[in-house]
């Protein structure tokens, strides 16, 4: 098994937390304090072992990029929407990230929650909002992504008002609703942009999109000091702006730079 076939499995780092949060939803109650937590922690000390695995695979690949496709999600007309994974060095610093500090937050959990009744419930939350940040850190699209910001909004409201018995923990988790609601707002707003600009949702395809270009300065009588730089930065989402001031050197002469030549 090569490089390639060990990142074609990066959806098991997901996949362990959001098993522990379906076994503790079905069968939390039942299997009580403190086999409940012991599971929903041993399970994510496993997804960062395997996100260790991940690292070291990512190594070995170049370029250092694989994307997973692990089914279609739904066909709609010329977009294809994929149900996948991105390990990229970004992607793996995040789950590392998660899964690390997540299982330091379960062993700590595993005291905080001594003796509540629901203790079971809660680990359940824990696992799945774990997963839904693994996905939302690992999809290799805009939707996939938006699916996973979804999951985790809901585990915040989730979290926050867990014992909703109390005031002031129903109040804040309402608040946590409403502000992921707004979150949700803007994030499909930009999804809409980029689907009328790219024509998809993928990542791979923003990657190759050239979004900023830089054209040569011109003259402007604006902010005569010294060392300043005229450039003109141009957004292919429609959104233009300009900004203008000429390059001197430190005797008075005016500079130009190719940026044209140099542009990114």
């Amino acid at each position: 098994m090569d490089a390639r076939d060990l990142l074609d499995l990066v959806w098991i780092v997901p996949a362990l937390p959001a098993l522990g949060a379906a076994i503790l939803l079905l069968f939390g109650r039942r299997l009580g304090e403190p086999k409940a937590g012991w599971l929903a922690t041993g399970l994510m000390a496993l997804s960062f072992g395997w996100s260790v695995v991940m690292l070291v695979a990512l190594r070995d690949v170049e370029p250092r990029t694989h994307t997973v496709d692990l089914f279609t999600w739904f066909p709609t007309g010329g977009l294809q929407v994929k149900m996948g994974f991105l390990a990229d060095p970004l992607s793996i610093t995040f789950i590392l990230f998660v899964t690390g500090v997540g299982t330091l937050i379960h062993v700590y959990s595993l005291g905080y929650m001594h003796g509540d009744e629901n203790f079971g419930r809660f680990f359940a939350f824990m696992n799945l909002f774990c997963a839904s940040m693994l996905v939302l850190v690992l999809g290799s699209s805009f939707l996939v992504t938006f699916l996973g910001w979804e999951g985790v909004g809901l585990c915040s409201y989730l979290l926050v008002s867990f014992w909703f018995q109390r005031n002031s923990a129903a109040v804040a988790g309402k608040k946590a609703f409403v502000t992921t609601r707004v979150g949700d707002f803007g994030f499909m707003v930009a999804m809409f942009l980029i689907f009328s600009e790219l024509g998809s949702l993928n990542y791979s395809a923003s990657f190759k999109r050239r979004w900023f270009r830089f054209r040569r300065p011109e003259y402007s009588p604006y902010f005569q000091d010294n060392w300043k730089v005229s450039k003109r930065l141009t957004l292919n989402l429609g959104l233009r702006y300009e900004m203008r001031s000429p390059l001197y050197d430190k005797d008075g002469t005016l500079l130009s730079f190719d940026f044209d030549k140099h542009a990114l």
